[in-house]
């Protein structure tokens, strides 16, 4: 997929959660690579890395089924690997984002605007 792509996916799973435009999109993932989520052999989402810092977003129809051991270890040690540890962050109303991190090894370091900021030192 291209840049593009991805950058679209990215805002049709975004805009059922929050609202934002396409080109909010694309100007808050300017300074990511973009990479897709892969399962099945379909792309059911987008990761996101800039330096240690990294999000995920997926389709709602993959709830819990995409998310394996073998893909966090590939995403976040290399990250803690050359980093020291990874970081996310989450707004705090995504009950669901929220502990979907702490299952994958997140811990919360502090709270600003809505925001919770956390990182992760240790992978699944």
């Amino acid at each position: 997929m291209t840049r593009d792509q991805l950058t679209i996916l990215l805002h049709q799973i975004l805009s059922r959660r929050i609202a934002c435009s396409l080109t909010d999109v694309t100007k808050s993932a300017e300074r990511f690579v973009l990479e897709p989520v892969m399962w099945c052999g379909a792309v059911v989402g987008v990761l996101m890395r800039d330096g240690p810092e990294v999000h995920i977003a997926v389709n709602d129809n993959v709830h819990r089924r995409w998310a394996t051991r073998k893909f966090f270890r590939g995403v976040l040690g290399p990250l803690i690997d050359r980093f020291g540890y990874a970081s996310t962050t989450v707004c705090e109303s995504n009950r669901r984002g929220l502990d979907f991190c702490r299952r994958i090894g997140f811990d919360e370091i502090g709270r600003e605007n809505g925001i919770v900021k956390m990182i992760c030192k240790v992978t699944l």
